[in-house]
């Protein structure tokens, strides 16, 4: 239908009704139309059709990705860097893993606030996370690999530590006495290259 009306040169605002009229859960719906009226110089309206996408999405894995970079880079352009940080701090909450723990600090480090209690906030959730009882238990890992990447070694050794004790299985448990720099050493290599884009 899509392709029938930009062939037939419909408005977009045709191209909006058509796609509104299925929007799917996640949000990615949404940033289409968006892209749409972007496109033709309606950006304040695409931008109102992608914070929407935000909102409404109901899919168990939370938004589509690339509506969040869509909004967060929007944000950014018009100075909105704490709007970012709530987004990306909502975004660890719901889904907590590195990965959006990576994104969270690069927010907050735009906008001076990452050192103290949105750190802290932070590895708060991925502890929670990494409870037994937690509804998002899979293992200590995601906690693990913020700290190494936090360059927090000692803290990365204590929580690899407390999740093969609490039954977490995405670390070996440690044996024997280890310090300083040894520490990092008995840990498993991570794969630290998407890490560094944020730096």
């Amino acid at each position: 239908m899509e392709r029938l009306l930009k062939a037939d040169g419909a408005s977009v605002d045709a191209l909006v009704a058509v796609h509104a009229a299925d929007l799917a859960p996640n949000g990615h719906t949404h940033l289409v139309i968006a892209k749409e009226l972007e496109a033709v110089g309606r950006a304040g309206e695409a931008l109102e059709w992608a914070e929407r996408g935000l909102r409404e999405a109901e899919s168990d894995r939370g938004p589509d990705d690339e509506l969040v970079t869509f909004v967060c880079e929007r944000y950014t352009r018009g100075g909105r860097v704490a709007d970012v940080v709530a987004i990306r701090r909502n975004l660890l909450s719901a889904r907590p893993s590195s990965a959006a723990y990576r994104h969270l600090r690069t927010a907050a480090r735009a906008a001076d606030a990452w050192e103290g209690s949105e750190r802290a906030g932070a590895l708060e959730v991925l502890k929670a996370a990494a409870l037994p009882d937690s509804r998002h238990r899979y293992c200590g890992s995601a906690l693990v690999d913020a700290l190494m990447d936090d360059a927090d070694l000692d803290a990365a050794w204590q929580a690899a530590a407390t999740d093969t004790q609490t039954g977490g299985s995405g670390w070996p448990r440690p044996t024997g006495s280890a310090t300083g720099d040894r520490r990092a050493d008995r840990l498993p290599a991570l794969d630290r290259a998407p890490a560094q884009a944020d730096r």
